[in-house]
Parts: C-alpha cells; structure tokens; sequence
C-alpha cells in the first residue's frame, strides 16, 4: 500500500471508535422520536378503544339506567353508563327518557340510518367541560329534544356528518361549529348562549322546527360563516324542519376571506341584524335551491367588501331585502343579479351610494 494511504494503529482505533460512536448515536437520534410517538399513538389508540360505550335498542329508559355495554356492542347490556366514555350507537333506533342524573358523555357516533331520540328529557347531558363531536352518518338522527345541556365552563359541540342533529337547551359558552349535514334548532339556546359563545358554520344546513330569533345575548362571541351555508329546509328532506320557518340572526358575521354562499332552502325569512365584515374584497353570494321561495333580509350596517351576487337559477329564486345603502357593504361594492331579486324591506324607498354599480 502506498505510504499516503497508510495510517497509524492508533489512528485506525481512534477513526472506528468515533465512526461507531457517531453511529449510534444517530441512530438513538432517529428511533427515539419514531419509536415515542408510535408507542404514544398505540396506547392512546388502545384507550380510545376501551372508552366506548354501547346500549341496546330494546329499552326505553333513562341514560343512567343499567342498560349499557362499555366495552362491546353486544349483550350484556347491564352496566351503568361509565362516566366521560364516547358512545356508539350502530343499529336501529334507541329511545331515552332523560339523563336520569347529571352525567359526562363523551363523542357521539350515529351511523347511518340509525335514530337516537329523547322520547322525554329530564337532569342534564355534560361534557365534562370539553367540546364534544356529534357525528351523524347518513340518513341517521340525533335528536336531543330540547334535553337540559351542561353549562360548565368549556361545553360546547361539533356538527359533523352528513346525518341530522336536532339541539337540546342550554346556555352553554363552548361554542357551536356546524361542519357538515344539518341541524334542527328546537329553541333558541341549543346552540349556546351568552359571553364568548361563538356559531361556526362551515358547511351543511341550519334550520329550525318553528321560527327562532337568535338574538344577541346568544352569540356574543360572533357568528363566524367558514364555508357556504343553507339557511332553512322542508319537511320532506328533513322531517323534523318546518318549511316555511324564519331564522334572525342578531350578533356579527364574520365572512373570513373567502367568497361565501349563503343559500335559502325554505319559505321562511332570514335575518342579518348584525355587521357582517370580511378580510378579503371577494364579496358574499345570496342563491336559492328550488325549495327557497324566503327571502334574506340584511338590515345591519354592513363593512364587507366584494361584490353581492344574487342568482336565481330556474328552480330557485333569491330575494335580497334590504334597510339601506350601508347593508350591502362597502359603497363600492358591485350589485350583481343573476336571476335573483333585490328590493327594500317593507317597501321603503332608499337610495343607493353613486359608487355602485348594479349588472
């Protein structure tokens, strides 16, 4: 071997020693952060496993009753509710008289087709202060019935699924995110009430069972609109909506940045009394399906920049009433009307800002 490639005894031990040590070093490096979140992910998977809860179709009593499995969906359905578990309810339709006694129920699982309702409601479902999910599958029903809510500090709840929740009562300051299918407001509090309650609506429907003013001791927090929204249903899409009831919304809107469409499905009227704002100058859409024969009524002093879209596309036809100038925005804002109508509430006559242009 060539004398440059020639190295000292001591040089070699030292060279393999610091390689080797490095070596491990990496490797303790790389599994450690692999192996502890994996071990971390299989033990809160295992527990999340064992906190389900399951109860038979075959009686009719209180939540508290001894008609629970809180281990498998299969009998014995003898066992107390254990207290926080999530619950699944997978076949059929299950019926409860009340909660029985005061009680913290975890996530919520309807799978399709299933119905869960409160034939009777009496005490009160908690949550243990946490935002819990209601997720309702396809054609399934979670109706709460106008059952007592907790009102501990942190309640609140999340909408999810194509599937219909129908809203209990309290005055509950968690929140309220409406993210997919619909929900059914039996009253005026199911949502939440009071300081810092915040409605988030980020897709699917909000509709109601008879007319419901929200005013503005309920979302004091603001009413945040995330996504593109259906006010109103009829009976014949959801059994529980009236067709032909009247939503008021009092608090602020936030819009966000993006363009939002809000669609009319029912007959009934849908109020804006607050400020609706946005981040962005994409503007707001007012549309209609072929069952909105409503109106949308804009009556607050509105700061939102973009253009306001009103289509009507052949079946459905919407109509945008408003108070003055100020309620379509930002006196720049274009007036677009794509087969929609634009008239003034009440039929007063107001007039609009030079800076507007109407197409």
């Amino acid at each position: 071997m060539p004398s440059y490639f020639k190295k000292s005894n001591l040089q070699s031990t030292s060279f393999t020693t610091s390689y080797k040590f490095v070596s491990r070093l990496f490797n303790r490096l790389v599994i450690l952060p692999l192996t502890l979140p994996l071990c971390l992910v299989l033990v809160l998977g295992v527990n999340e496993v064992r906190a389900q809860s399951y109860t038979s179709t075959s009686v009719s009593t209180a939540w508290n009753a001894s008609r629970w499995n809180n281990s498998s969906d299969a009998s014995p359905y003898t066992s107390a509710f254990t207290a926080n578990n999530a619950v699944n309810f997978t076949s059929g339709t299950y019926t409860f008289a009340g909660m029985g006694a005061a009680l913290n129920v975890g996530n919520v699982t309807v799978a399709s087709g299933v119905t869960v309702n409160f034939a009777s409601t009496g005490n009160t479902f908690g949550t243990g202060g946490a935002v819990r999910i209601i997720n309702v599958g396809s054609g399934g029903l979670f109706d709460f019935n106008a059952q007592a809510i907790s009102t501990a500090t942190g309640t609140g709840f999340i909408k999810s699924g194509v599937g219909v929740f129908a809203t209990g009562g309290g005055n509950f300051t968690g929140g309220f995110t409406l993210n997919a299918g619909t929900v059914i407001a039996r009253g005026t509090t199911g949502l939440g009430s009071g300081t810092g309650n915040i409605l988030t609506l980020n897709g699917g429907t909000i509709a109601s069972n008879a007319n419901r003013i929200f005013n503005s001791t309920r979302f004091q927090g603001g009413i945040v609109i995330g996504g593109n929204i259906q006010f109103g249903e009829i009976a014949s899409n959801v059994a529980l909506a009236d067709p032909i009831a009247n939503l008021s919304f009092a608090n602020d809107i936030s819009l966000g940045g993006s363009l939002r469409t809000l669609t009319l499905g029912n007959g009934g009227n849908i109020g804006f009394d607050g400020v609706i704002s946005n981040t962005g100058s994409n503007g707001l859409t007012f549309t209609a399906n072929s069952n909105g024969t409503g109106r949308f009524d804009i009556t607050g002093t509105n700061t939102f920049s973009g253009p306001v879209n009103i289509n009507g596309n052949g079946t459905g036809v919407a109509e945008v009433r408003f108070t003055s100038d100020a309620s379509l925005g930002n006196t720049s804002n274009t007036i677009n009307i794509n087969g929609g109508r634009l008239s003034t509430l009440n039929g007063a006559i107001y007039t609009l800002t030079s800076g507007r242009g109407i197409q």
